[in-house]
């Protein structure tokens, strides 16, 4: 089971009135358990990964409830490039990278964090597969390159300044080295992401360096997710995509240089990707009949947009329902929205 919790106090603060009872309602529509006391505890099932957060979770209820529909999200072009070195393929070959521009992040930067610790324990198999490093953009001087490099040639001060050394020392006595290091491969390389000034942004999967901490006060971000799993990878960027969007921030992609070519072109695919549904296939999964009326309704309430086209139903699955195999997943969807 995934957990999220928070305090009822900052809840209350932070969400509009009566949260905590839609999100009460909204649970025997998702299926989650919900605890109250002095903090807000909700318990899922691993599947919707989308709903991994109080902010994420909101939107969806708005849509549900509110009628706020589900706009396809808006991806822009930056002029910053990402070069993702061949050096990288023995180690961890996988990799994609964007940039999200915004306000100050405020006390959302505890929610994003923990965002990040889930998709780490989740699909990123406590980073074995998957992990995600999140940058302050605006300390970075680009282009960003991602390589392999020899452990004693890369030297950083890690993110808590807790170690300054050579990567082999911070894998030795950084309490994050300590654990993650029997993810760096036997040998003598690491891969790095690093500035156009060689600094260490990060050693995935293993720590950030100092140059790039977060704190409430940042605005613009680098979010790198690397990996050795390419469906993984590509998963955990669109989760995180949608997220970053729903936290306010404005989404662009950099020049992608290098092997991340393909998992860019898979992430463009699947961001707002279209399911074919007829009438009889909807019938056939629910045993009853829909007129065209509540089919649309129903999709616009859990998420999805759709187009009308003779003879069948073109819906538009959001990039973040990775859940979303095929459609006899977006017609239990419809089912759940009549409460069938």
């Amino acid at each position: 089971m995934v957990v999220l919790r928070e305090a009822l106090s900052d809840i209350n603060e932070e969400f509009p009135e009566g949260f905590i009872k839609k999100i009460t309602d909204f649970s025997k529509i998702i299926g989650y358990s919900v605890e109250v006391d002095a903090e807000l505890k909700l318990e899922f099932n691993p599947d919707r990964q989308d709903l991994f957060s109080f902010y994420s979770l909101n939107r969806a209820i708005e849509c549900f409830y509110g009628g706020r529909r589900r706009d396809p999200i808006h991806i822009g072009q930056s002029e910053i490039e990402f070069k993702v070195s061949s050096s990288v393929k023995k180690i961890r070959p996988f990799a994609f990278g964007f940039m999200a521009y915004g306000n100050p992040i405020g006390l959302k930067l505890k929610s994003l964090i923990s965002y990040q610790e889930r998709i780490h324990t989740g699909m990123g198999k406590n980073r074995s597969k998957v992990a995600v490093g999140i940058h302050n953009l605006d300390k970075i001087a680009p282009p960003i390159l991602y390589k392999a490099e020899n452990i004693d040639s890369k030297t950083f001060e890690t993110y808590d300044t807790l170690v300054r050394g050579t990567a082999r020392r911070i894998l030795a006595e950084h309490p994050k080295g300590q654990e993650y290091s029997n993810l760096i491969p036997s040998g003598d390389n690491a891969v790095f992401i690093e500035d156009s000034e060689g600094t260490v942004l990060s050693m995935p999967p293993v720590i950030n360096g100092r140059k790039t901490v977060l704190s409430e006060d940042t605005e613009n971000f680098f979010i790198d997710i690397t990996g050795t799993d390419m469906v993984g990878v590509r998963n955990a960027s669109l989760l995180l995509i949608y997220e970053m969007a729903v936290l306010g921030y404005k989404i662009k992609l950099p020049v992608i240089n290098g092997s991340a070519s393909r998992i860019h072109r898979e992430i463009m695919n699947c961001l707002n990707r279209t399911v074919k549904l007829n009438r009889n296939m909807i019938k056939k999964v629910l045993g009853i009949q829909l007129s065209d009326a509540a089919v649309h309704e129903a999709l616009d309430k859990m998420g999805y947009s759709v187009n009308k086209i003779p003879d069948y139903l073109e819906v538009v699955v959001p990039g973040n329902r990775i859940d979303v195999m095929g459609p006899v997943d977006i017609i239990e969807d419809i089912g759940k929205a009549i409460d069938f």
